[in-house]
C-alpha cells in the first residue's frame, strides 16, 4: 500500500466543494499517478533485494503478460476484483500510523 498522503486528499475535497473541477480533475489525477509511481518504485526495490531484478524478460509485452517473478498485484484489478478486501489489508497494515 501506498500513498502521497492526506493532505492531498484535503486540498481535493476543497478544489471539489469550491466548484473548481478542472483543478480537483488535475490534482487528483497528479497524485494518483504519484502514488503509483511510488508503488512502481517501492517494487522494483523490493524485487531488486530478492535477487529478481535480473530476470526481467527482454520484451514489453512479456512483462504485461507477468512472464517474470515478483508481480505487483492492485486489489480491483483482475486478479484480484474484491474491492473489499481493501479493508482488510488496511486493517493489517494499520495506515492511520502515518497519518
Amino acid at each position: 500500500m501506498v500513498t502521497v498522503g492526506s493532505k492531498i486528499g484535503e486540498a481535493t475535497a476543497e478544489l471539489f466543494a469550491a466548484d473548481s473541477y478542472r483543478d480537483y480533475l488535475e490534482l487528483h489525477g497528479l497524485s494518483v499517478q504519484l502514488a503509483e509511481a511510488l508503488a512502481e518504485y517501492w517494487h522494483a526495490r523490493v524485487r531488486a533485494e530478492l535477487g529478481f531484478s535480473g530476470e526481467d524478460p527482454s520484451e514489453m509485452e512479456d512483462m504485461f503478460a507477468l512472464k517474470y517473478r515478483g508481480a505487483r498485484f492492485s486489489l480491483g484489478y483482475g486478479a484480484c476484483p474484491d474491492l473489499e478486501d481493501r479493508a482488510k489489508i488496511a486493517d493489517l497494515l494499520g495506515p492511520e500510523r502515518i497519518g
